[in-house]
C-alpha cells in the first residue's frame, strides 16, 4: 500500500443520525480514528417514521474530516407477510446502492469496505463484493454471540453469518471474549482483535483531585437492566448503606431511569446514598470520573465496555464483573473483579474499595488505557488495510 490515502467505505447499522443521535457513537469513534490515515466515507441507512412525501432522502455532510452520507427511508411497509419483509429488503438495498453511487460520483472509487455489525451490514458488504468487486472487513461489537446474552440467533441467521464471515478478509471483534464467542458459533475466518476507542485528550487523570467527604462510586451506562444489572447494583448499595454510610453512588445513563428512581425511593436511599444524573456529554462524563473514587460496572455480559476503558484513562480504579470484554484482561492492579450477579461479592468489593481506593496508581491506570487512543486504534486498522490491499 503506497503513501496515497486510500478510500474506505465505512458502513454501519449503528451510527448517529437524526432519529438516534447517540446510536453507535463508539462506531463513529472508530471512523474518526481511521480518518487520521485514510479517506473515510461513511454510508448509513436508517428508517424514519417522520418523513412525509419522499420515499428516500439522501443527506451528505462533512463531520470531523469524514464524509458522512445518510440515506433515510420512509418507514411504511405492506402489512401482509412476507411482502412486508421483501419490501423492506428491497428498499434497504436500493438505499445502499443510492448512497454508494453518490459516494463514488463525489469522492471516487472505494478501495475497501469496512462493515460494522455483522447483521445486517455484513450482508451489504457481501453484496457490494459481488456487485462492485469490493473486498471487505467486519468489525463486530454486538453482544449477541456471548453465552449470557438472551438474544437468539436462528439457524438461517447462522447460515448467512457463516457466508459473510468466510468471504471477509478479516473479522475484527472488539475483544478476545467476543472473538471466542464467535468461534464457538463456528464463524470461522481470519480474526484480529482491535478494541474500541477512548479519547484520552478528554478522559485523563486530574492530578489535583478534590478529596470527597464520602467515598464516591460512579456508574455510567445505557441503564439496560438485562445487561447492566442496575437493579442488582442498587440492591447491593442499599444493603451496604445499612451497615455504613460513608459512601455515595452516582448512576448516570441515557436510558429511562424512572423505575430505578422509584425503587430507590422504596429502599429509602434516593438522594442520600444513591443519586441519579441524566445523560451527559463525554466531557461531562470525564469530569464525573475525575471527581469519583471508584467506577462500578455490575454487568451480566459485555463485548468491550468503553466506559470501563474511559474510567481507567481517568486513573479511576474499578469494580467490574468477569462478564467479558475489557474486564477479563484486568488484574488486581486495576481494581476488583467479581462474578456477575453476585450482590454479596459486590457489597464486599465496595467495602474493600472504600479502604483501598487511594492506594491505586492513577497514572499507571491511565497509561494502560493509552492503547485505546485514537492514534493506536487508527494505526491498527491502517496496518490491517495495508496487509489486505498489498
Amino acid at each position: 500500500m503506497d503513501n496515497k490515502k486510500r478510500n474506505i467505505l465505512f458502513i454501519s447499522a449503528w451510527y448517529p443520525d437524526r432519529i438516534n443521535p447517540n446510536l453507535g457513537n463508539f462506531v463513529e469513534k472508530h471512523a474518526n480514528a481511521i480518518a487520521q490515515n485514510c479517506n473515510v466515507n461513511v454510508l448509513h441507512v436508517a428508517f424514519d417514521t417522520e418523513m412525509n412525501d419522499k420515499r428516500f432522502e439522501l443527506v451528505s455532510e462533512s463531520e470531523n474530516n469524514i464524509n458522512v452520507v445518510r440515506v433515510y427511508i420512509k418507514k411504511k411497509f405492506y402489512k401482509i407477510f412476507p411482502f412486508n419483509i421483501l419490501q423492506k429488503i428491497y428498499l434497504y438495498l436500493k438505499a445502499y446502492n443510492m448512497g454508494y453511487k453518490f459516494i463514488v460520483s463525489k469522492y471516487g472509487n472505494q478501495d475497501l469496505t469496512h462493515a460494522n455489525i455483522l447483521f445486517p451490514t455484513g450482508l451489504i458488504a457481501l453484496y457490494f463484493k459481488w456487485r462492485y468487486n469490493l473486498q471487505y472487513i467486519i468489525t463486530e461489537h454486538w453482544t449477541g454471540y456471548l453465552p449470557d446474552d438472551p438474544s437468539e440467533i436462528s439457524m438461517f441467521q447462522k447460515f448467512l453469518a457463516k457466508k459473510v464471515v468466510c468471504n471477509a478478509r478479516f473479522i475484527t471483534p472488539v475483544s478476545r471474549d467476543l472473538k471466542r464467542a464467535m468461534l464457538v458459533m463456528c464463524l470461522k475466518g481470519k480474526y484480529k482483535v482491535i478494541p474500541n476507542v477512548v479519547d484520552v485528550n478528554i478522559f485523563k487523570p486530574k492530578l489535583d483531585k478534590v478529596i470527597n467527604t464520602k467515598v464516591r462510586f460512579l456508574h455510567v451506562s445505557s441503564l439496560d437492566d438485562n445487561q447492566k444489572n442496575i437493579t442488582g447494583l442498587i440492591k447491593a448499595a442499599s444493603k451496604l448503606s445499612s451497615i455504613c454510610n460513608n459512601f455515595e453512588l452516582f448512576i448516570v445513563g441515557d436510558g429511562d431511569n424512572s423505575s430505578y428512581i422509584n425503587y430507590c425511593e422504596q429502599l429509602n436511599v434516593l438522594n442520600s446514598t444513591i443519586f441519579f444524573e441524566s445523560e451527559k456529554k463525554p466531557a461531562e462524563i470525564a469530569m464525573l470520573m475525575q471527581q469519583a473514587d471508584c467506577f462500578v460496572m455490575f454487568s451480566n455480559y459485555e463485548s468491550f465496555s468503553v466506559v470501563i476503558a474511559e474510567a481507567l484513562a481517568c486513573g479511576l480504579p474499578i469494580i467490574a464483573t468477569n462478564a467479558g470484554g475489557i474486564s477479563s484482561e484486568l488484574t488486581k492492579d486495576f481494581g476488583i473483579i467479581i462474578k456477575p450477579n453476585d450482590e454479596a461479592a459486590l457489597m464486599l468489593a465496595m467495602a474493600n474499595m472504600m479502604e483501598l481506593h487511594n492506594e491505586y496508581d492513577r497514572l499507571q491506570l491511565s497509561a494502560y488505557a493509552a492503547k485505546y487512543s485514537y492514534e493506536n486504534v487508527g494505526m491498527a486498522f491502517y496496518n490491517l488495510y495495508k496487509e489486505i490491499l498489498n
